[in-house]
């Protein structure tokens, strides 16, 4: 077993970090060279998993390695990081054995204290002194605390107190105790899809290209890039048309208002902050927002051939054809002027005097022209070449063309597939193109500094005269002299600035902005990067977008060097080495990460967030440790930390050790850290590693496949095509009765596993198939023809399963990754049985008690234990369309996510016959209401009412419901299995759909979001209601209100009445009013704080000020006016805090917000308007209960029907 693993390439050696037999750390140090294979003709050093020979190829340094794959080394095997070839040849499949986490890890957990009175410190300058640092040793299992120039008592046997006299000492007081006990791990608490395009200087490219000094567009460099791992695609897109996706936590600054405010140009320009997606996702029914678009002017010298080679290639984009083969390009046209003027322009590049003459006029009515053009076209051709394989818009290529050559390309269109409007000159109809080459055009008219936009399903260049130089010029190249000629009849207009509250954009000197349309979550899970810059933002898709995000190990680091001297921060290392990542964290702040080698750095608050199954609303350790283990922060009276340290000594130094105790406590519950431990021991990994699962997968691979005797491939391919994701079912609106849902069991693994799913089991595709023939390409690119006779024969006598991308697999020999899941679902499935056992206890245990503590701790672990492994198998579907996987393949990944929504569909489809054809019941009520990638949820309630049957008896599900829910189980799974068998010919059908729940009533309101009553939750009696994607589970709603939103949605579904439902809304609106202010503030993030105060005067505040900025603002000019800035911290950018709608006052403000605690003497000047605060937070959100219902929105005061849009009025 090892606790780290670090390559010291200088002395071409493997430093591992272990245990000897008595478990004492010890340090061990292998010579190493990397090594790859390569196919081979002569003798054999090991064979592939296709069952080819292979050569060992060993290199002195992994430098050497790199080269020569950059020299040309395609088809290379084994090809894995170099810590992880070696933990694969070291240790083997020693790591399936009990005895390989014998040992337990050094774990410190860590936090300080700065004192600094100027604001929060920041980790990059370190300038502010640190009063105290501890840490807990999970050897020890004590707290080390080093405190400055203070003593403190304390009676705990765990605890050891240093007192130091300068901070000098203790700094190297610290070191000291960690250079005698390194740690294996220490921990605390503390993204852009890869192919989206960057816009560098001279060119457009996409981030997986980026290298380092790369020049951006906006002068910056580019510092890094990054592979953040696989994460949950979202996207949003512009009036425009403008799209980029990215994960929801990537961050872009934003220009809004408040939907229905009135704005001019100068206002809108100043409401400016940096957001993540989410935040954009959940404000956007309260706030319009607007992304800024650059208008760049092309300086680009272009290329060194006549302008009229991009007339040709825009016209044969849109009106050819083109085989790369044979080097021959086709056009064609209705009119004959125009199919005889791309041949003159051929002649005229050529230098050739080719016929004018044209082929004979086809049923279609075109003229046409076939040319095979000259060695010399071949390089020109490649703008319009994907890959050299076929027709699709290169844009970097196109990129990197003059501005001349531009308009000619675009000329070139309009005579393809153009035509003219009134207002507009309007390029390639949809019906011909997808939405990726519209917005790769609409991104090259951006470049080129031209205004355009989608519209439905084309391009238009609007006739505005920012344009009007670029529209004359194309029109002076047309060829088509019909279009030629109507653009002289385009009515132009100039772009004016007039305030509104419907503004879909501004136009401004050197950029506009466009607002934001539709705001997407999807359930694509893809490989995510992002770059790190020298101005902290780029141009991404055309839309300026911000870095990625990082206290306490980079604010040490940093100050280590700046009291005690540059290379004592390296003693942090074992081996003397630490690494500087610059990064761009919340709100703007400047962010230094630190890899300190030979020590792995897992923060804490990243894990949590990876194996927690819940999403929360706030991420931060106190909210964390309250609802995991019960335990909160230590509170105190002063404002102020720096106060805290100068008045009560004692408290500062417990508030500093409970912060520590909480992650303590946090670990001993959950036991992440030792989860990723055996993440990363399962594909033998450093532990870092494991939290992106592609090395994790790579790993149990490579060690199956080693089993065997084989090597597995890690080619460089580029993966071609669009990977669909999950079905997701669009819900029946409204309230319904009887409903059970069914859980497709583990749906990608087993998809997996029924189609024998592997790299080396792959055969071929099926590319064509008719009454009369079905056509084959072999892996081998050979192509096949057979009758739909003989291909049954073949796929039965080959026991071949399909996917239904049409990917055929052969079964008769089990494949590696099938095998791989299987033994990691049984794993799984024990792990389950025994949370059901556990669950069954905690259900019958007294809540508080002994025995019930046990259970609920007993249950926790199993399901994030059985969560994780559910990470990893469902990481294998994810990892074959992820560019960066050694095995990628855009055929097994669309095989899954095809075949796994084929399942979906034909589950509902099962369900509707089983209520017409079992039960015979002809009826129009819904029968599927809603659905998720593997789910559905039946409405059982045709059955019962026909039956005079009821779903429950006091609370209690009733036999006959019990029954059918059995029936439909049963009639599910025999006819899945019976539809995988006929339909994907397996050998092995593993889909299976499990009851999940049953509830009474449930209320669907769109996709992913969902209340339901359950009565019955996997065979366990419960009474719970389950919410999905409503505000009671999302971050806007403060902790206290959100029980006040359940008892009105709870009485919705028990009572299905709307006079009751008003009843129990009023009797909410009543006790809301007994609540104080700091129950029902509402809590946000702040950013640009300093800009927008800086402008102020008095309590005349700027225009456009955000109204939670302003309301910050209001609270640090009080603390000024009242003196009380030395008791209380004042706000600033970066701080979460709380604000309010405050009672008419004498300074006439309408809001005021506080941090932690609002002083006794602002409250009192500034009383909450309570019914402001109703209105925005539980009117908002009952109103959306209501709709969905079909009932008319109501206010407690007035039960009748209310405009929607009046309560997001601002």
């Amino acid at each position: 077993m090892y606790r780290n693993v670090y390559y010291n390439y200088s002395n071409e050696e493997m430093i591992l970090y272990t245990w000897d037999a008595q478990g004492t750390p010890i340090t061990e140090r292998y010579s190493y060279h990397p090594y790859y294979y390569v196919d081979t003709a002569n003798e054999p050093d090991s064979y592939s998993i296709f069952g080819g020979p292979l050569k060992k190829r060993v290199f002195r340094k992994q430098f050497d390695r790199l080269r020569s794959i950059k020299d040309g080394a395609t088809r290379i095997y084994h090809n894995l990081s170099c810590e992880q070839q070696f933990l694969i040849d070291h240790f083997g499949v020693k790591n399936a054995t009990p005895d390989f986490m014998k040992f337990a890890l050094r774990v410190f957990f860590l936090d300080i204290e700065v004192y600094s009175k100027g604001g929060f410190p920041t980790p990059k300058d370190a300038k502010d002194r640190i009063n105290l640092i501890t840490l807990y040793d999970t050897l020890t299992r004590k707290f080390y605390t080093w405190g400055l120039e203070k003593d403190y008592e304390h009676t705990r046997s765990d605890l050891v107190y240093t007192r130091c006299e300068t901070e000098s000492i203790l700094l190297e007081s610290f070191l000291q105790f960690w250079e005698k006990n390194y740690p294996d791990v220490f921990s605390g608490w503390n993204c852009v899809r890869e192919d989206q395009r960057v816009w560098l200087n001279d060119r457009i490219t996409t981030i997986n290209k980026l290298s380092v000094d790369d020049q951006l567009y906006d002068n910056g460099r580019v510092l890094n890039r990054v592979n953040t791992g696989k994460k949950k695609q979202c996207y949003f897109e512009s009036e425009f048309g403008h799209r980029i996706y990215c994960s929801e936590d990537h961050r872009f600054p934003v220009y809004y208002k408040f939907k229905d405010e009135y704005k001019y140009p100068a206002t809108l320009e100043r409401n400016i902050k940096d957001v993540t997606f989410n935040d954009i996702y959940e404000e956007k029914d309260l706030l319009d927002f607007y992304v800024k678009i650059p208008i760049r002017k092309n300086l680009n010298i272009g290329y060194n051939t006549k302008r009229e080679w991009f007339q040709l290639l825009g016209f044969v984009y849109t009106d050819g054809t083109v085989d790369v083969k044979r080097k021959h390009i086709r056009y064609s046209s209705k009119y004959k002027d125009v199919c005889e003027g791309y041949t003159n322009i051929v002649n005229l590049c050529m230098d050739k005097n080719l016929s004018g003459s044209y082929e004979a006029v086809n049923s279609d009515g075109n003229f046409y022209k076939s040319i095979s053009p000259s060695e010399e076209f071949n390089t020109v051709w490649l703008p319009i070449i994907h890959n050299g394989t076929k027709k699709e818009l290169d844009v970097e290529a196109l990129s990197k063309c003059s501005y001349d050559e531009f308009i000619s390309f675009i000329a070139g269109m309009v005579d393809g597939d153009g035509w003219i409007e009134e207002h507009a000159m309007c390029i390639c109809n949809y019906e011909k193109y997808d939405i990726y080459t519209l917005n790769k055009i609409l991104e090259l008219l951006q470049w080129n500094g031209v205004i355009a936009n989608k519209t439905g399903h084309y391009v238009s260049i609007n006739a505005i005269d920012q344009n009007r130089e670029f529209i004359n010029r194309v029109q002076e190249r047309l060829i088509h002299t019909n279009r030629k000629d109507k653009i002289n009849s385009l009515t132009w207009f100039n772009k004016k600035n007039t305030p509104s509250k419907k503004i879909k954009w501004y136009l401004y000197d050197d950029y506009y902005l466009v607002r934001i349309t539709d705001v997407v979550k999807t359930d694509e899970i893809v490989e995510m990067c992002d770059i790190h810059t020298e101005t902290n933002y780029f141009i991404c898709n055309g839309l300026k977008t911000h870095n990625c995000e990082g206290f306490d190990i980079p604010y040490i680091i940093n100050r280590i060097k700046r009291v005690l001297g540059e290379n004592h921060a390296k003693r942090l290392s074992p081996v003397g080495a630490i690494f500087e990542k610059q990064f761009m964290g919340s709100f703007g702040k400047p962010t230094t990460k630190w890899v300190i080698y030979g020590i792995s750095c897992l923060d804490y608050m990243e894990l949590y967030k990876k194996f927690t199954i819940e999403k929360r609303e706030s991420y931060k350790l106190d909210f964390i440790a309250e609802i995991e283990v019960g335990m909160n922060k230590v509170k105190y009276k002063y404002g102020k930390l720096t106060t805290l340290a100068d008045e009560d000594w004692k408290t500062f130094v417990d508030y500093n050790i409970v912060d520590v105790d909480l992650l303590v406590h946090l670990d001993n519950k959950l036991n992440y850290i030792q989860l990723t431990r055996k993440l990363a021991y399962t594909g033998l990994t450093p532990l870092e590693a494991a939290l992106g699962t592609l090395s994790v997968v790579t790993g149990c691979i490579a060690l199956k496949a080693s089993e065997e005797g084989r090597v597995i491939p890690t080619f460089e391919d580029d993966l071609e095509g669009e990977i669909e994701g999950g079905y997701v079912r669009e819900p029946i609106r409204g309230l319904h009765d009887s409903i059970v849902s069914f859980d497709a069991n583990s749906l990608y693994p087993n998809t997996m596993i029924t189609l024998n799913l592997s790299p080396e089991t792959k055969l071929g595709k099926i590319i064509e198939k008719t009454d009369n023939e079905v056509r084959i390409l072999s892996i081998t690119g050979k192509e096949y023809s057979l009758s739909p006779e003989k291909f049954i024969q073949f796929i039965k006598s080959e026991q071949v399963a399909i996917s239904r991308a049409n990917v055929m697999f052969t079964q008769k020999k089990r494949g590696l990754v099938p095998q791989i899941i299987e033994k990691l679902y049984n794993e799984r499935v024990e792990l389950k049985k025994e949370l059901k056992v556990a669950k069954k206890h905690l259900a019958t245990s007294d809540k508080g008690s002994d025995e019930y503590n046990k259970w609920k701790s007993t249950a926790d672990h199993l399901n994030v234990s059985q969560h994780t492994i559910k990470i990893l198998i469902n990481s294998m579907y994810g990892y074959w369309g992820n560019r960066f996987s050694p095995l990628g393949d855009t055929d097994l990944a669309r095989s899954i996510t095809l075949t796994g929504q084929a399942v979906a569909k034909e589950a509902a489809a099962i369900s509707e016959r089983f209520v017409r054809d079992v039960y015979k019941v002809d009826t129009k009520m819904p029968i599927v209401v809603g659905g998720d990638t593997d789910s559905i949820y039946i409405s059982v309630s045709p059955i019962m009412l026909a039956n005079k049957w009821v779903t429950s008896i006091s609370g209690k599900v009733t036999p006959e419901m019990y029954k059918v829910c059995a029936e439909l189980e049963d009639y599910l799974s025999i006819n899945i299995t019976a539809w995988a068998k006929k339909t994907l010919n397996t050998i092995d059908p593993r889909f299976v759909f499990k009851r999940e729940t049953i509830c009474d009533t449930a209320l669907f309101i769109e996709k992913k979001r969902y209340i339901a009553h359950v009565l019955d939750d996997e065979g366990i009696p419960t009474d719970k209601y389950k919410y999905i994607g409503i505000s009671v589970v999302t971050t806007s709603v403060p902790k206290k209100l959100k029980p006040f939103i359940k008892r009105v949605a709870e009485t919705m579904l028990q009572t299905k009445s709307l006079n009751e439902t008003n009843k129990v809304y009023t009797k909410v609106y009543e006790d809301y009013k007994k609540l104080n202010v700091e129950d029902i503030a509402t809590t946000r993030g702040i950013s640009d704080y300093e800009t927008s105060a800086n402008q102020c005067d008095g309590f005349k505040t700027v225009k456009g000020m955000p109204v939670h900025v302003k309301s910050a603002y209001f609270y640090n000019l009080m603390l000024d006016q009242l003196s009380l800035s030395d008791k209380y911290e004042k706000i600033a950018s970066g701080d979460k805090i709380k604000w309010y709608y405050c009672m008419p006052n004498r300074y006439k403000t309408q809001t005021m917000a506080y941090k932690e605690y609002l002083p006794e003497d602002i409250k009192v000047l500034f009383p909450v308007d309570t019914e402001i605060m109703f209105e925005k937070v539980i009117g908002s959100a009952v109103d959306i209960l209501y709709t969905a219902a079909g009932w008319p929105t109501s206010t407690p005061n007035n039960q009748q029907s209310t405009n929607l849009a009046d309560l997001f009025v601002e």
